[in-house]
Order: structure tokens, then sequence, then C-alpha cells
């Protein structure tokens, strides 16, 4: 099986750790820099692009003369059908909205059981809240963040200042009196293309299926780790 990491571009429900890239991205309000050919470019918007084609051509889907919307909705179905045949899911006559649906379901459901959450009687939304919070603890748990007494935005916001940390310094970043924002920035400005390469935080733990699709029901714990400051874990689960 074809296996594509991406952590984020525009992710809905259905990550696979609890911070990921659209975090990273969302509070990274897009910066202007000048390319060589003098065009100013944003950071952060241009770099998906970049992410993206380069996926697809690890994928072996052909980029030329389309469009990084094109190009990243090849690349989700292709992962998308993968996925629900992983989860021996039927995909014969099937739009992917509604694919995109049962795997979402599915995934949710597989999640919940591995941590052990009940799901009797629970509507998906709340098993989904209930998985993302118990993913968020155990990243949290995992990077030897206190987790006692702390909210899931809480924990998550310190998820993801640990992970762009621990990103500058495998990137020999100087993090010195630098703050999150400042390192994410200099990360995704000088450095994105050797992130990319090494799957480092944010370019990681979630799959190009689920780009373009935000999920509107989820946005009760949305904790926009991705798209606004503190408000971007999207449902990660």
């Amino acid at each position: 099986m074809r296996k594509l990491v991406i952590s984020g571009l525009a992710v809905g429900a259905l990550t696979l750790g609890a911070v990921g890239i659209h975090s990273a991205f969302a509070d990274e309000k897009p910066t202007v820099v000048q390319t060589d050919q003098e065009k100013p470019q944003k950071v952060g918007h241009g770099i998906k692009s970049e992410w993206i084609k380069k996926q697809a051509e690890k994928l072996g889907v052909s980029t030329e003369g389309k469009t990084t919307k094109e190009i990243a909705n090849e690349v989700r179905e292709l992962l998308l059908m993968e996925e629900a045949k992983e989860l021996g899911i039927e995909t014969e006559g099937k739009e992917t909205k509604e694919l995109m649906k049962e795997v979402k379901e599915a995934h949710i459901l597989k999640r919940a059981k591995e941590f052990s959450i009940d799901t009797e009687g629970k509507e998906l939304k709340e098993i989904a809240k209930d998985v993302f919070e118990a993913s968020v603890k155990k990243e949290a748990e995992e990077l030897d963040i206190e987790v006692e007494g702390k909210d899931s935005k809480e924990l998550a916001k310190e998820v993801r200042s640990k992970k762009v940390i621990q990103t500058a310094e495998k990137l020999n970043i100087d993090i010195e009196d630098k703050s999150t924002k400042e390192l994410m920035k200099e990360i995704l400005t000088n450095h994105a293309d050797e992130a990319i390469d090494q799957e480092l935080f944010p370019f990681n733990k979630e799959k190009l299926w689920h780009i373009g699709k935000h999920n509107k029901g989820h946005k009760g714990h949305d904790i926009k780790e991705n798209r606004n400051e503190d408000s971007s874990v999207d449902s990660e689960v």
C-alpha cells in the first residue's frame, strides 16, 4: 500500500495525529517574500502547493498542466480508495463524498476502539471529540508534557509548540529567544524542502486524502491550531 503523510493542508476531522500541519499553518499569517523572479509569494500557501506536487509525483500522479486543486483532488481520491480498501469498505459505484463519509466513520470508530472509548449510544460527533481528546493527551504524554488540569485546547497548543521546537532542532535552527511563531516562520521560509523530505512536523502525520475537506460538524472542538492561532487542531483523530 502506498502511504503518504501530510500534515494538515486544510484537513478535516480525520487526521492521524492530534496536532498537525493545519495547526502549524494556522497561526502563521501568510508572509510575503520575494522570489528570484521578484514576484511576491506567500509563505505557507505556496509551500503547501509545492508540497502537494511533490507528494503527487511520489505517487505517480501527473502534475503537468494541472492546478494545485486538481492535483490534490486526484491524490486525495487515490488515497481515499486505498484507505477504504484497508478498512474493508466497498468502493464500487460510490461517489467520493459518500465514500469519504464511510471512511471517516470507520476511521473514527477504529480509533475509538484503539483508545478503549465507549461508543454505546453516542453520536459520531461525540465519539470523534472523545477520540480527539484521547489522541491529544496521548501525544502530550509521549512528549513528557504535564497533562493534569489541562483541557485539550491547552494541551494541543503545548504539543504543537514542542513539535515545532523539535523540528527546529533537527534542522539545526537556533531556537534561542525565539517564539514558536518565529520558529515556524523560519522553518516554512528557509527549511521547508528539508522538513518535507524528512517528514518533520508540520509535514507529517496526515494523509493527503484529507486535503480540502472541512468537517463543519467538528468546529466545536476545532482548536484551530492550523487555521487561526490556538484554533488549529482540526479535530485530528
